[in-house]
């Protein structure tokens, strides 16, 4: 008998969340370019503007920090 199915959801989640942060290990970036490289990376729409959202709340993406800091 099988086990209960579980959900691939937060797995995946977390998936999108390591490779945003490992995006953000090599190199400050932008909300956009962050979206756009998970984005061609497979993950959904949603899925990255829900990252992106929680990123931001912690401080981590932030685009007027990050024009500073090109300027």
């Amino acid at each position: 008998m099988a086990g209960p199915r579980r959900s691939r959801e937060p797995a995946r989640r977390l998936d999108c969340h390591e490779r945003a942060l490992r995006l953000l290990s090599v190199q400050p970036r932008s909300r956009r370019e962050l979206r756009d490289r998970l984005l061609r990376a497979g993950f959904e729409p949603e899925e990255v503007e829900t990252e992106l959202a929680r990123l931001e709340e912690v401080g981590l993406v932030d685009d007027e920090r990050f024009a500073r800091a090109l300027a």
